[in-house]
């Protein structure tokens, strides 16, 4: 990879973080539905809005080592990534869009396994805040890195607070919540982000709650 000036590092290096943070949230996500069994296979990096003159393939870079560290033993770096990802046949693509909906800049990035494709975007306000915007059609507002229970449930009353009241029963503190609907009484998204370590079995309770459709813990 060739080596980035200054000045282009001081462009692209906050979505080198933003898209390692995507990446490793994709194949922990999809590790905890999936199973070893079944990695992901395609990964898909849209940059949309105004990215100006940042070189992009780092990025796509930083995108597949977030991919890839959780999955291998080996250190994974913007150098060895894309050969990694190539001798584990997954298939990588790089698209561009002028539209970027509300955002000025925002990084898409979709990944597909045999169950399917989940889309996660994100992008990094002023300088350096990194942010996850969209996961799944959801909007949610996520600074990512800690420890997070992300929860797909019925959008109906007692279902958070069920969530809460178990993890304040074992000690979790929740340093955040943010949550995202499809509409009134659908489905929705919640993501807790919590100082304090999960046992599997507080998650086995959390995904025991009724109107729980599943419960995932990443890391980042």
């Amino acid at each position: 990879m060739p080596a980035l000036s200054a000045e282009a590092m001081a462009l692209v290096g906050p979505y080198l973080a933003l898209g390692e943070k995507i990446g490793s949230l994709h194949t922990q996500l999809a590790r905890e539905l999936n199973g070893a069994g079944r990695p992901i296979t395609e990964i898909e990096v849209l940059f949309q809005g105004d990215f100006g003159a940042m070189p992009t393939g780092p990025v796509t870079r930083a995108v597949l080592a977030g991919v890839l560290a959780p999955v291998l033993s080996d250190p994974v770096n913007l150098v060895n990534a894309p050969v990694l990802a190539a001798s584990r046949g997954l298939k990588v693509t790089e698209a561009h869009s002028s539209s970027s909906g509300e955002y000025n800049a925002m990084l898409t990035v979709r990944a597909r396994t045999a169950v399917g494709t989940r889309t996660i975007c994100g992008t990094v306000f002023g300088k350096s805040d990194l942010r996850i915007v969209h996961i799944d059609g959801y909007h949610v507002d996520i600074v990512p890195e800690g420890t997070m229970v992300l929860t797909q449930h019925t959008d109906r009353p007692g279902v958070i607070g069920a969530v809460g009241t178990l993890l304040g029963n074992r000690g979790v503190n929740i340093a955040g919540m943010n949550v995202g609907r499809e509409k009134v009484g659908g489905r929705a998204l919640m993501v807790l982000m919590v100082d304090d370590p999960i046992s599997p079995d507080l998650m086995a309770e959390i995904r025991a709650v009724p109107g729980m459709e599943k419960a995932q813990l990443v890391h980042l």
